[in-house]
């Protein structure tokens, strides 16, 4: 949070309490996590954790792969495609959750 805060001037978890994103985006983290393969489902439902924390918290996909390989051993490779793959879905949904209710009826 501190990076987003610095660079953009954003309190990014300020944001998501203000104006009543958090159980959206957790569903969404839930939704999107649950499409990763090939780990148990105890494994899956803690990245899910991480991945909300690091979004909320305005944390880089780097920091996100090195807590994902730190936590959970997994490799480095994969780790970088988790991370990729989760913050870009994070940002995806909270710029479209946004984009309603600032009234946009369309999002690609």
């Amino acid at each position: 949070m501190a990076k987003a805060k610095r660079a953009l001037g954003i309190n990014l978890s300020a944001v998501v309490r203000d104006e009543d994103l958090a159980d959206y985006l957790q569903a969404a983290v839930a939704r999107n996590t649950s499409l990763i393969q090939s780990l148990s489902d105890d494994i899956v439902k803690r990245i899910e954790q991480t991945v909300y924390t690091n979004g909320i918290a305005g944390n880089s996909v780097t920091t996100l792969r090195k807590s994902l390989q730190a936590q959970f051993g997994i490799t480095d490779r994969r780790a970088r495609l988790i991370a990729r793959d989760q913050t870009g879905k994070f940002n995806s949904d909270l710029n479209k959750i946004r984009q309603q209710q600032a009234g946009v009826t369309s999002y690609v």
